[in-house]
């Protein structure tokens, strides 16, 4: 799948000096066809239960490792994405989470208060970094599983914002509804979506 093209494509071309090297001679074996070598590539890693336990130490030591440079690998990325928002953006995604959360509430939808309610005490924490699971909740309350910026007529009562007029959420519209227009604009979701 794309996936697996772009990750062999990553792969293939990752500056690590030792992943440079094998990757000149596997491209010299294959005389500079690099369509082909990634279509190689992404084929095997189709294919990675087959041979994984072959070529990457499955020990307890060398599970730790990957794991560490995984979760390095993850908090870098997600340091970068935090650092893109400012106060402002803070602010309106907390309100939105906040406002979110209750608007489930009054429709007894548990699960996601829990999620809106872990994701906004994150978010409000002061924390330089949030958790996968915060990015992820604050992903679904912006973006389209197309993994879009949510347009103000995508934004209903499904995903937390009921209108107005709508009687079951009187209690939420008295201190004014929130409305998502403003944050659109303010976002920047670029590399968002194909992360978290």
């Amino acid at each position: 799948g794309p996936l697996y093209r772009q990750a062999a494509q990553e792969a293939l071309f990752d500056d690590d000096c030792e992943v440079v090297e094998a990757s000149r001679k596997l491209l010299s074996l294959a005389a500079n066809r690099v369509d082909d070598v990634i279509d190689l590539i992404a084929n095997l890693l189709g294919r990675r239960s087959q041979w994984l336990g072959e070529a990457v130490d499955t020990t307890h030591a060398g599970v730790a490792q990957i794991n560490e440079r995984l979760q390095a690998e993850i908090d870098a990325e997600l340091a970068r994405i935090a650092g893109q928002f400012n106060p402002l953006h803070r602010a309106d995604i907390g309100a939105m989470l906040a406002f979110t959360a209750e608007t489930f509430s009054i429709v007894g939808k548990t699960e996601f208060v829990a999620e809106r309610e872990d994701a906004l005490a994150d978010w409000t924490s002061g924390a330089s970094t949030f958790a996968v699971s915060t990015w992820r909740c604050i992903a679904e309350l912006l973006l389209t599983d197309k993994g879009e910026l949510r347009k103000s007529r995508g934004v209903n009562k499904s995903n937390g914002f009921p209108l107005a007029t709508d009687a079951d959420f009187s209690i939420v519209s008295k201190s004014g509804p929130y409305t998502f227009n403003p944050i659109g604009a303010r976002i920047p979701v670029d590399n968002m979506t194909k992360r978290v």
